[in-house]
């Protein structure tokens, strides 16, 4: 048997076809705050059973098993004298589900051609879904939105959501094709501009900030797509001067007013105490963390507001709370050298490398420091997936150059 399993093409697309969907129409199939479990999700562990025994698994991901085996096994020893209960494992279990899809990726993704068609047509689905939700619904994009009664994206938050539009957004910006043809890209201006008019009326900041970052490190790759360029920035500077979202003006003199009086409990939105109750917990127990165990009624700090919420908006710090700093160092050693792909591929000055290397680089630098990227469904489960299609489309490669 080959190295890695080379499924039929018919069965390849249709698998990828499948992904699409979920990603587009990311049905919350359980949801129960703080957990939300979506179609995707289950399509993973679906593909996961196909696929094993018929694939190599990827050799970095031996540095994702470490860190899942020595939090197990902390949990267990907890368990078996009494200090911790079953809830553990399935905070573990739900910390790392998003990490099949790297597995996943690897296995299907042969070819940038296939993840730029998957990544298009995610984007185009996703739009129709969350306009017809919004309309059918009466719905705004700060609230609920729902179709047949699902939620369309689950207990994540909105922000959780204008964040994968953003990423969305990037990834298919840089897998543009410069030799489409001009309709083409107007299409794709157009759908992007309605990606950035959902995200500005959503007022998610992070979600604005990751575009316009990635727009200014990959503005000099773009100079066939200036088209698409003009189209938004015209878009933008209309938009917030024509019709100015209330709900973002409000949050900007917020920030205004907490940067001026050097308030970052109120900048951050009630963070720093959650990071201030996280840092003490590692530096009492900085190897082994808080075992996934969360938060308690007993370390929660009494000025913090509930409803708030409890995740400290950085996949960082979470991760090295909840399994500290013996599995943290494996788990930032599999992220390393998952990315380090990319870079190397960035290296052969190829324009859609470049461009996602910038994309890894807002996800790395801002929405993994400013979100719990990696853990929500959509973002953690595309992420890798991208990132274990990139690895087997390197190795691919690298064979050929071989031969």
């Amino acid at each position: 048997m080959s190295e890695i399993f080379k499924p039929s093409v018919s069965i390849e697309k249709a698998l990828l076809n499948i992904l699409a969907v979920g990603f587009g129409i990311p049905f919350a199939l359980f949801d129960y705050i703080p957990i939300s479990l979506l179609d995707v999700d289950m399509f993973m562990v679906f593909f996961i059973i196909f696929i094993l025994g018929r694939s190599k698994l990827p050799h970095n991901i031996v540095l994702l098993i470490i860190p899942i085996i020595i939090s197990l096994s902390c949990i267990a020893v907890e368990l078996a004298i009494g200090d911790s209960s079953y809830r553990p494992f399935m905070s573990v279990g739900y910390f790392f589900k998003p990490y099949l899809a790297y597995v996943v990726g690897y296995s299907i993704i042969v070819n940038i051609c296939e993840l730029r068609k998957m990544i298009h047509k995610i984007l185009l689905i996703l739009i129709v879904v969350l306009c017809s939700a919004a309309i059918l619904g009466n719905a705004t994009f700060r609230g609920d939105l729902a179709i047949l009664g699902l939620s369309v994206f689950g207990s994540s938050g909105t922000n959780a959501l204008m964040v994968y539009l953003a990423f969305l957004l990037m990834l298919s910006a840089s897998l543009l094709d410069s030799s489409q043809n001009r309709l083409h890209k107007i299409f794709f201006a157009v759908l992007f501009l309605i990606v950035i008019g959902i995200i500005i009326e959503s007022s998610s900041r992070q979600a604005l900030l990751g575009i316009i970052i990635f727009c200014l490190l990959s503005l000099k790759n773009y100079k066939n797509n200036i088209i698409i360029f003009a189209l938004l920035a015209v878009f933008i500077f209309t938009f917030i001067n024509v019709n100015p979202p209330r709900a973002l003006v409000a949050k900007l003199n917020r920030d205004k007013t907490a940067i001026s009086e050097v308030d970052a409990d109120s900048f951050s939105a009630g963070r720093t105490l959650i990071y201030y109750s996280m840092v003490k917990d590692i530096i009492q127990n900085p190897w082994l963390g808080n075992s996934f165990k969360g938060f308690s009624e007993s370390n929660i700090p009494v000025e913090f507001e509930y409803s708030s919420g409890l995740s400290p908006h950085n996949q960082y710090l979470g991760a090295l709370w909840k399994m500290g700093a013996v599995a943290f160092v494996f788990y930032i050693a599999f992220l390393f050298t998952s990315v380090l792909q990319l870079w190397k591929m960035h290296r052969n000055n190829i324009t859609e490398y470049r461009n996602l290397a910038y994309t890894t680089a807002v996800v790395l630098l801002l929405f993994m420091n400013t979100q719990d990227f990696l853990t929500f469904g959509l973002t953690g489960n595309l992420f890798m997936l991208v990132l274990g299609g990139l690895r087997r489309i390197n190795r691919e490669k690298l064979k050929l150059v071989e031969v």
